[in-house]
């Protein structure tokens, strides 16, 4: 029986890049992040044990028919990635557009990168994978934008229920007076959507929805024909109207009183970090307190000290959103990780209004953003790792900066291990992590690990990890600590003046 994984991807050339089908061959190059052209490339990785089998479907926008294609089976362990433009020849057209749902007889977990196309975007925004477990009846859009903040949105919703669903898609606007008034004429309300399938939006094209929109989504699903709860996920790709810059993050089914975030910046390596917290109640208020633990940058982790800061919002209105900023309140050149709670008046958590947060990084090239993560997991898995040496670095290829927060309790030095496999499974090193205390974090990178011996016969090395002497791509990894242990993890692909990041994905 084959596992299946729901894969909100998108579209492109011959392919499936976020909601976005690829020019012509002879087309210019885009001159804005927005108008670009995707291709998708979807990194896998198997979690198991054993040998996985693997199938892709991919459906078209709103189509229920899919095109299904049998993958190269993976071994154990292994990492490696299918392009979708490279899925012509069993019956892909150009100019495809939609989503995918990937099948496995063994746990398997995916990160779709989208590759720009006929552009000098350099950046190529990442999102996860969905198991069907994780869709939900409601989905939040913590953000959507329409020429805003020179942004716009264009996002994608998927059925990953059994049986077709009636999907409505709501927007709040979070500039309102008080924050979060319902805008009723952009309201979709979508009929009869397929299992498996997807349907594509451009907020910049939504009729009803004002300009300059600056403010949420809320997809909520029922099984067609009856009041029964329907199961869908949804992505949102944030991309520049002026420059080329872009990021992707996934829909959010449920909040927390406590949000963790493993990255904060202050102009720490020239970056800085924001969260858009968003209140999910619809009727009740609350506070939120953003707790900082961050060191200057380039200190000795095992020898300086953590620093906490605090920053504090009241009355937090029901819908409403607000940003905070790492530099209101960390001196210039600290970095670290934070904690966001939902409190109330007497500082415990108000469980009556729980909380949603996007993380974002910019600086340097970087513009980046990743859901922050209500709890965490012992063992937690990295589709897509690389690693090229300076020669690849420089001409243009990637390197994975990996931030490991503990939101459990303190965790001793060697708890925590990281260990990075080749595209066949094999263990090319292992990371052993040093203390890390509550809420703190740590890094980690495939340079940091120790060698595996012998090494692996495929020709990756740590210091070129997921390049292979014929050409070939694939590396992957996984974080895992003592058993009961509660961490989060963010990986940051960079390459010469870009980057964007995603989360780990909590392995069972």
């Amino acid at each position: 029986m084959k596992r299946k994984l729901g894969m909100m991807v998108a579209s492109a050339a011959v392919a499936v890049g976020l909601m976005i089908p690829a020019g012509s061959a002879t087309a210019q190059n885009a001159t804005t992040a927005y108008s670009t052209k995707f291709s998708t490339a979807i990194t896998y990785q198997n979690i198991s044990t054993e040998q996985a089998n693997v199938r892709i479907q991919l459906f078209a926008d709103g189509s229920g028919s899919p095109i299904t294609v049998d993958l190269s089976p993976l071994a154990a362990g292994a990492g490696t990635s299918v392009a979708i433009g490279s899925l012509s020849a069993n019956g892909l057209s150009d100019g495809f557009q939609g989503g995918a749902v990937m099948s496995s007889d063994q746990p398997i977990v995916a990160t779709m990168v989208q590759v720009p196309v006929q552009s000098n975007m350099v950046t190529r925004p990442l999102s996860n994978g969905f198991s069907p477990d994780s869709g939900a009846a409601s989905v939040l859009l913590a953000t959507i934008l329409k020429n805003s903040f020179n942004q716009t949105s264009k996002f994608s919703v998927q059925n990953v229920d059994s049986s077709p669903a009636d999907v409505k898609i709501e927007f709040f606007d979070a500039t309102s007076t008080p924050p979060g008034a319902k805008i009723d004429a952009a309201t979709i309300n979508i009929s009869a959507l397929p299992a498996g399938s997807v349907k594509l939006f451009d907020a910049g094209t939504i009729p009803g929805l004002p300009d300059s929109f600056n403010g949420s989504a809320i997809v909520t699903s029922t099984r067609t024909g009856s009041s029964a709860p329907g199961r869908m996920v949804a992505t949102v790709i944030e991309l520049s109207t002026i420059g080329l810059t872009g990021n992707a993050f996934e829909g959010i089914t449920q909040g927390g009183t406590k949000i963790f975030m493993p990255s904060a910046q202050c102009q720490a390596f020239s970056q800085e970090s924001a969260y858009a917290v968003q209140n999910t109640s619809t009727t009740a208020s609350t506070n939120i307190r953003v707790t900082y633990q961050a060191r200057p940058e380039n200190s000795d982790p095992d020898t300086t000290p953590l620093t906490t800061y605090v920053d504090t919002f009241e009355n937090l209105g029901p819908g409403a959103k607000r940003s905070f900023f790492g530099c209101t309140v960390m001196p210039a050149g600290y970095f670290g990780s934070a904690v966001i709670e939902s409190v109330d008046s007497s500082g415990n958590p108000n469980t009556a209004a729980p909380i949603v947060a996007i993380g974002k990084i910019v600086g340097a090239g970087l513009n980046s953003a990743s859901p922050g993560v209500a709890s965490g997991a012992s063992k937690l898995a990295l589709p897509y790792v690389r690693f090229a040496n300076d020669a690849g670095f420089f001409a243009g290829s990637q390197r994975a900066s990996i931030a490991i927060q503990n939101v459990g309790s303190d965790l001793p030095a060697g708890a925590v291990k990281v260990t990075y496999y080749d595209k066949n499974g094999a263990v090319v090193g292992t990371h052993t992590l040093g203390a890390i205390p509550a809420n703190a974090k740590v890094n980690s990178n495939p340079t940091m690990a120790t060698p595996a011996s012998p090494p692996p016969s495929s020709g990756t090395t740590l210091d070129n990890f997921g390049f292979y002497p014929d050409g070939t791509f694939g590396g992957s990894a996984v974080v895992e600590g003592p058993a009961g242990s509660q961490l989060v993890a963010v990986v940051r692909i960079i390459s010469p003046g870009a980057g964007e990041d995603y989360n780990g994905i909590p392995i069972p």
